[in-house]
């Protein structure tokens, strides 16, 4: 009776602001992003001022700006 329904990859980055690929990032890096990307309001769009979506320019920019904290996090709008 029920079909399983499935979004196919391209709806799927549109739902969801993209994918973060963080191949090749260090620990520190990651721990950065667990930090400050996840739940910034610039991370669902995509819209990050240091880079965008591309992980591997933003990430580097934002620690030297910064170091553990990114200074343009900013929480989503209720």
């Amino acid at each position: 009776m029920f079909e399983d329904k499935k979004l196919n990859d391209e709806a799927l980055e549109k739902v969801t602001g993209g994918t973060i690929d963080i191949s090749g990032l260090s620990e520190e890096q990651r721990a950065f992003i667990g930090a400050n990307c996840i739940g910034c309001a610039f991370e669902g769009p995509g819209t990050c001022p240091y880079g965008g979506n591309n992980k591997a320019v933003a990430i580097p920019k934002a620690m030297s700006e910064g170091g553990e904290k990114c200074v343009k996090w900013q929480l989503p709008k209720v």
